[in-house]
């Protein structure tokens, strides 16, 4: 099985992998600092594993690439934006490198 990830363009992930927010000092804080009522990395992580464990050492994937259309090219925008990576799940699973799944609700429903 495979998931996609979208990273901006100009990242390093050729070099350094797909880092989760913990490991991504660089990460975009300004998502999170109302969500969070926090304002440095370290404390938006750990708001992040009391909202359950793990999050901060995951990537949110999607189930297939996003597919743009005249009502949401917000997505366009981010598609152009960004580099897409396809992980093969199967793999992951057998090399014991995945901790655990969270599905989370579509915004676009």
């Amino acid at each position: 099985m495979k998931l996609y990830h979208y990273v901006a363009k100009g990242n390093n992930v050729l070099q350094q992998g797909l880092l989760s927010f913990s490991q991504n000092p660089q990460a975009d804080l300004s998502y999170y600092f109302k969500r969070s009522g926090e304002t440095t990395h370290a404390g938006i992580t750990q708001w992040m594993e009391n909202c359950f464990s793990g999050r901060s050492r995951g990537i949110r994937c999607f189930s297939e690439p996003i597919k743009w259309h005249e009502k949401s090219l917000s997505l366009k925008i981010f598609i152009e934006n960004a580099d897409l990576f396809a992980i093969d799940v199967d793999s992951l699973n057998k090399d014991g490198l995945i901790e655990s799944v969270y599905v989370s609700p579509s915004v676009m429903g």
